[in-house]
């Protein structure tokens, strides 16, 4: 049915990026998944791959009567030539499939992309999304590499804020104030800050409590 349906996407020069299978099985429900891929494709070897990798991992109430195979999803693919220097086109298909073989293997929820959001909040200025998705923001200010999920209480001593030994306050401030329409406002200034060891972090100072210190997250 594979091979049948890529010969069909070839001749109207078309691809798809989803194909949906279903398992019919005698005095049982039907059981239903689909492969989804990361770019428009009718390469039956590709397909043929991500679905037997699909069902290592799908368990069946009972044999399979019959099956099956329907895409909607098709897109106009029309035919290309490839250039003789073509090495960044191959790294970003070896990305796309190995993508495509994580997701058919532990599913399509574990393998997830991060994009920027335009966003103040650093806990709201980032989201999850499909792998490959572009950022429609771009990120005009440095910021950390790793960003906690909750901003963790810095201790302090005559005001100022420690971790692993006082912190020299480096860059700031950058003042955010933000939030007001949802609830979940802030009004905080941030600093780059440093300690003994060479760590560079991002914190914060609750502008309506100035000894409440915060730290956000690690530079790298």
């Amino acid at each position: 049915l594979i091979l049948e349906l890529c010969g069909y996407l070839r001749g109207i020069e078309s691809g798809s990026r989803r194909i949906a299978i279903r398992l019919r099985h005698r005095h049982r429900g039907a059981t239903a998944f689909s492969v989804g891929l990361m770019a428009c494709s009718r390469d039956p070897a590709r397909l043929l791959e991500l679905t037997r990798q699909r069902l290592e991992r799908l368990p069946l109430p009972a044999p399979v009567s019959s099956l099956l195979l329907a895409t909607r999803h098709i897109e106009r693919l029309p035919s290309c030539q490839r250039s003789l220097v073509s090495e960044g086109r191959d790294k970003v298909e070896e990305w796309g499939t190995l993508v495509e073989r994580l997701s058919a293997r532990f599913g399509e929820c574990a393998i997830q992309g991060l994009q920027v959001r335009a966003a103040h909040r650093p806990e709201r200025a980032w989201r999850y999304v499909a792998p490959g998705r572009e950022s429609p923001a771009a990120i005009v200010t440095e910021r950390p590499l790793w960003l906690l999920l909750q901003p963790r209480a810095l201790k302090s001593r005559n005001g100022q804020p420690l971790w692993r030994g006082p912190l020299v306050l480096q860059q700031g401030p950058e003042r955010i104030e933000s939030g007001w329409w949802d609830g979940a406002d802030c009004a905080r200034d941030y600093y780059v800050a440093r300690n003994a060891t060479g760590e560079r972090l991002w914190i914060f100072r609750e502008r309506r409590d100035e000894c409440a210190w915060y730290l956000q997250g690690f530079f790298a």
